[in-house]
């Protein structure tokens, strides 16, 4: 069951995005929600949608950011771009390989 979900949420999130897609390097990980990529020579925040994972000080922080970071580390990620929130980020979703990162993120338990 958790398959099918997670394949009808990257189908979804593919399709419908499909126009905006950026093909990039990750820079480093803020948080378990948050990394800046590279794209064309410019830094880009970009927050993973749907999820919300520890900030600084709060328990798990510390385990949440290095599970993200060994998911992105070295890769090329596609990041399918939703929107942009108040303070200027860039919502999306993110594939490292063939991965969604935010549905990673949650079955780890970190967000």
């Amino acid at each position: 069951m958790r398959t099918v979900f997670c394949l009808l949420f990257l189908f979804y999130s593919v399709t419908s995005q499909a126009a905006n897609v950026l093909t990039c390097k990750v820079e480093r990980v803020i948080d378990g929600d948050t990394v800046i990529v590279v794209v064309d020579d410019k830094q880009v925040r970009v927050r993973l949608e749907g999820i919300d994972a520890p900030e600084m000080d709060q328990p798990f922080e510390r385990e949440a950011k290095a599970a993200l970071e060994v998911a992105v580390d070295g890769r090329v990620v596609y990041v399918y771009v939703k929107e942009r929130d108040k303070c200027g980020r860039t919502i999306g979703t993110i594939l490292g390989g063939s991965k969604d990162l935010s549905a990673r993120m949650v079955m780890l338990g970190f967000a």
